[in-house]
């Protein structure tokens, strides 16, 4: 060395000849040791740490995001993906419902999720997937089946709990979905099949639109399902229970849905007609008929609704039996019969108009209102008498009183309803007042046509005001849009002594509005009776039995208290008294007709509330037939424990409410406002796509598909199915020995370069 040569110098010398011209400093490798152990145990947090947050640009995950507390992080959402498959015999619908929950996260999570099902429904099966293994769900007094499920989460046990908020609303709670893991839950249920106008009508609905509770109870929902202000019904946590995060319609579809129906005894399958999605049909050895949908998965955005022709051989009265724990059930269908002359309404009729322009019939909703409302004022005769109502957060009416319906009236009228325009809040008791309100002429029959989605969440309330004003109107609601209401309007024409209609395309306006103006001319059968021919004990529901319209059959359900006997189904048409006979010992058999009898019962003992019985018998009745018969009730739920635990209790679970499609063809803006927060992001790539391909990408694998035949619950098999989410980043173990690796390459470097300087 040069003498002038510093001591730095010199071990700089030292290091170049050991490490090369550009040194691999050991201390940068021990900082890279640290930093990736720091990583690793970042990335072993749960969910929602800083450590686990993306962006949305990351490459490595396409699907929903959740935001956080940090400026442009996010954490993966829980995904969902359904199956259905339903099985139709006879008036009879026995329907399985498969939602397979995905934990895209590293962390634990408990997935909650807000379905609709029909407000018909008596379900009675939940079952829980894991792996090769099924826990049957059991039937619980509510109170009982959360403690249940909250302490099995609490344990980290797997567990899945099933309430319902309304008859059409329920709710599941999946706790302890571990990271890259799924749990598949199973529904099923019971429901009768209605006939419309000559047609079977089956519909299923896929999305709960997002509800209105009146100002001064709730104030209109927020995107993120929070209300503006106060409670309804007596609880803040029924608007909790009732609403979920809804996704703009421009961040995507997600909730995967595929769907399958299997139809006996169809006579021409063309004449089967899917009304709201494109379908295949096939048919099967047996002779059943399978409808499936065309395109794979759909968003779960719209009802589905599937129509084929009734028999025109059918009787007009029809007695299907069933014997379930020791006791016998019957089914009667009554149709109108062809014979029975209708009441024709002679002197004129005040027909009172009312149609909803709230913000959630924004969109094609509103152009089919209008439509079907121009429709009907082109119905009216000389001597009838109408108006029209309007009602958003306001309610107007076009006249200060019912008027004849002259041309120039039904003019001034069509312009009207030209003019109306959705927006606002949907404040629909005022315009109950409205149109239940006013003078009455005795010597007329008053009926309300009632159009609406029926998007509230002030269900109970409005029952009130229809059974406290009603008198002798009648009320007849039209269900407008892709995921109406039906629970609240299928309760309030039954309420209001009328029918219900739906209408969910253009092209059903006119056939549908024709049938209903049919009904509201011409009553067939009224004071309808069913009772026993002997002096045998009958109870039956509903009761009393609604009359009969044209086109509109009426399902009466009827258990023997005794001996079973034949049935005498009476009633009073134009001409004269009417009646038919129902052979017991004839009638054919069915499946699931106890579930529907309790089901009815249970629903005509919520009504009472409204006739002044005491809320505590209500609910002591209601559990009472609800346990027996093992079905889901607002007071009755059912709940699934797996007896092993999965996770640890001190590791943290995060509760997450799985989001929504809008409802198609509804207006974001019109529903929340403009500017709306929204809690969740959502990468501008395919994501529908990545929806599509849940069943493939997740590795569905069914190992066998169950009977969808009607089956008693607690009769599990071992059949099973298994989903695995691809793994697309790196694990935090990898990390871990990478970081571990380079710590002992430091150390060994560090120790090279001191012996070097000790022997240099």
């Amino acid at each position: 060395m040069n003498p002038g040569t510093t001591a730095a110098q010199c071990r700089a010398a030292r290091r170049r000849a050991l490490f090369g011209a550009c040194p691999f400093d050991p201390f940068g490798v021990l900082t890279l040791a640290l930093a990736l152990m720091v990583a690793s145990a970042a990335l072993a947090q749960p969910a929602g740490r800083a450590g686990e947050t993306i962006t949305t640009n990351d490459p490595a995950f396409r699907g929903l995001m959740i935001k956080t507390h940090e400026p442009g992080r996010y954490v993966p959402a829980p995904l969902l993906a359904t199956e259905v498959s339903i099985e139709v015999t006879g008036p009879v619908a026995r329907t399985r419902v498969r939602q397979h929950y995905f934990n895209p996260t590293k962390g634990w999570i408990e997935g909650v999720y807000v379905f609709p099902l029909s407000d018909k429904s008596a379900v009675d099966v939940l079952r829980m997937r894991i792996g090769d293994r099924i826990v049957e769900g059991v039937i619980k007094e509510r109170g009982e089946a959360r403690r249940v499920y909250e302490r099995a989460r609490a344990s980290g046990r797997r567990a899945a709990l099933l309430e319902s908020h309304r008859p059409n609303v329920f709710m599941a709670n999946i706790a302890n979905i571990g990271p890259s893991q799924s749990i598949t839950i199973e529904i099923a249920y019971q429901k009768t099949v209605p006939v419309r106008d000559g047609e079977f009508r089956l519909r299923f609905p896929m999305v709960v639109g997002p509800r209105y509770f009146p100002k001064g109870a709730s104030g209109i929902l927020l995107a993120g399902g929070k209300a503006a202000h106060g409670t309804v019904d007596g609880t803040a946590r029924d608007i909790k229970h009732v609403t979920s995060p809804v996704l703009p319609p421009g961040d995507g579809k997600i909730n995967p849905l595929t769907l399958v129906v299997r139809i006996n005894g169809v006579a021409d399958p063309t004449a089967v007609m899917s009304h709201h999605h494109r379908v295949t049909k096939s048919s099967a050895e047996d002779g059943s008929l399978q409808v499936k949908l065309a395109t794979g998965p759909v968003p779960a955005d719209r009802d589905f609704e599937l129509t084929w022709p009734a028999s025109r051989k059918a009787s007009t009265a029809v007695l299907f039996t069933e014997e379930w724990q020791g006791h016998h059930y019957g089914l009667v269908m009554v149709a109108p019969p062809r014979d029975a002359v209708p009441h024709v309404i002679a002197q004129g009729r005040e027909i009172i108009f009312v149609v909803d322009t709230s913000g959630s019939m924004a969109g094609r909703s509103i152009i089919q209102a209008k439509s079907s409302l121009i429709y009907a004022l082109a119905g009216l005769k000389p001597a009838d008498r109408f108006n029209v109502i309007q009602f958003n957060s306001h309610t107007d009416a076009l006249f200060d009183r019912v008027v004849p319906a002259t041309p120039r009236n039904r003019l001034m009228a069509r312009a009207y309803v030209k003019s109306l325009k959705a927006e606002g809040g949907t404040e629909m008791r005022s315009a109950l007042f409205a149109a239940l309100s006013g003078a009455v002429n005795p010597s007329r029959l008053r009926q309300v046509v009632f159009i609406t989605d029926g998007a509230v969440g002030n269900e109970r309330q409005l029952f009130g005001t229809i059974t406290r004003r009603l008198g002798d109107a009648r009320l007849f609601t039209v269900g407008i849009g892709s995921a109406p209401n039906r629970y609240f309007m299928r309760a309030a024409a039954r309420r209001g002594r009328g029918t219900f209609t739906f209408i969910g395309s253009p092209e059903q306006v006119e056939p549908r509005m024709k049938m209903l103006w049919q009904k509201l001319s011409k009553p067939v059968i009224t004071h309808l009776a069913v009772a026993p021919v002997t002096e045998s004990a009958m109870e039956l529901w509903p009761d009393p039995v609604p009359d009969l319209f044209a086109g509109a059959p009426v399902y009466v359900a009827v258990r023997f208290l005794g001996a079973p006997t034949d049935i005498a189904v009476s009633g009073k048409s134009a001409a004269g008294s009417w009646q038919r006979r129902l052979s017991f010992s004839s009638a054919p058999k069915g499946k699931g007709i106890a579930k529907l009898w309790a089901r009815e019962k249970i629903a005509s003992l919520q009504s009472l509330r409204y006739e002044g019985v005491a809320p505590d018998e209500i609910r002591r009745q209601t559990i009472a037939v609800a346990l027996a018969h093992g079905l889901v009730t607002r007071h009755t739920s059912l709940v699934a424990v797996d007896k092993i635990q999965a996770r640890d209790t001190d590791v943290p679970l995060r509760r997450e409410k799985l989001p929504h499609n809008l409802p198609h063809g509804w207006v974001y803006d019109k529903v929340f406002g403009k500017g709306a927060g929204n809690t969740r992001s959502v990468p501008r790539k395919a994501l529908m796509d990545r929806a599509r391909q849940q069943f493939q990408l997740a590795g569905v694998t069914m190992k066998s598909s169950p009977a969808t035949a009607a089956a008693e619950p607690g009769q599990g098999s071992g059949n099973s199915t298994t989903l695995q989410l691809p793994q697309t980043a790196t694990h935090q173990t990898v990390y871990l020995i990478i970081g571990v690796l380079s710590l002992m390459a430091a150390l060994f470097l560090l120790w090279l370069g001191r012996m070097r300087r000790k022997h240099g």
